[in-house]
């Protein structure tokens, strides 16, 4: 792996890290919507609501700036497959009861931190 790989690697991870803290802390939201007030509840749902539709254009395009171009051979075997397989799992409707959300959301963080976790390994063979 050459330093652009590196670099690239180290892109996708962060995003892919990203996404799926996005989806821990909605989780831990939905967890403990009893002492939530209701507007911090809308704010978590309205992140449910974004997290959702953009799991769904980056699934479209496979990169991670969410550009229509051909994804780069780390996007191709970690970030497009992830997202992908996240956005077809996100069956959890956005207007579901906040305590659906921690068991709607496992699987596709599940996909997520997956793939995360062998870049993860990758970029420790290659430090």
């Amino acid at each position: 792996m050459d330093t652009t790989d590196l670099h690239e690697a180290r892109l996708v991870l962060a995003e892919l890290l990203r996404v799926h803290d996005e989806f821990e802390e909605i989780a831990a939201a939905g967890d403990r919507h009893r002492s939530l007030a209701p507007h911090e509840l809308q704010s978590y749902r309205a992140r449910l609501v974004d997290l959702k539709a953009h799991l769904k254009q980056r699934a479209s395009t496979g990169t991670v700036d969410g550009s229509k171009r051909r994804p780069t051979r780390i996007e191709d075997a970690f970030y497009e497959p992830a997202i992908r397989q996240a956005s077809a799992n996100f069956s959890l409707r956005t207007n579901a009861p906040p305590s659906k959300w921690v068991t709607g959301l496992y699987g596709p963080s599940s996909d997520i931190s997956y793939l995360a976790s062998q870049l993860q390994e990758l970029l420790k063979e290659h430090q």
